[in-house]
């Protein structure tokens, strides 16, 4: 199976193959790509969200756009993947946790705080940090199932 890293900058995004270090594709939304994350199946999706706050679906094999939807107010965002391999969760710096679907959206405010970063852990379970924590949150609800880190400086938040 082919292995592929990508990454955001100021004028798009790249993904790169990792067998021979070959620059791939360049996905250009037309402002800078502030996050990336691969889905399934085995890479073969890539989303990714702006500066502006839209966050885009590509097809990772040919760079090809699919969808985009402005997801967030203001531009510092991340993205990733449920477990269900068919949503987008985001989190950002306006406090919104968003679940997207291709069409389909669900927005919950889950902090007064801006949320730095997140990573899914399996099942329902999205962890997002803010400034001051790093909470549990039960996608299909939305609500805050914990909070596992509190009253620290946390910038970002990795599982």
């Amino acid at each position: 199976a082919a292995a592929f890293l990508a990454a955001g900058g100021d004028d798009g995004a790249r993904i790169w193959s990792l067998a021979d270090g070959t620059l791939r594709h360049t996905l250009s939304p037309g402002t800078a790509v502030r996050r990336v994350a691969f889905g399934p199946p085995a890479g073969k999706r890539l989303a990714s969200v702006d500066a502006d706050g839209l966050v885009h679906l590509w097809d990772a094999t040919t760079a090809a756009p699919i969808e985009s939807s402005t997801l967030h107010r203001g531009g510092d965002a991340t993205v990733a993947w449920h477990a269900d391999g068919q949503t987008i969760l985001s989190a950002g710096r306006d406090g919104r946790l968003t679940a997207w679907r291709g069409g389909g959206l669900a927005t919950t405010r889950v902090s007064g705080e801006a949320l730095r970063s997140s990573a899914v852990a399996g099942g329902n379970i999205l962890f997002v940090a803010d400034g001051a924590a790093v909470r549990a949150v039960d996608t299909s609800s939305g609500t805050v199932a914990r909070t596992v880190i509190d009253g620290l400086e946390i910038g970002r938040a990795h599982v």
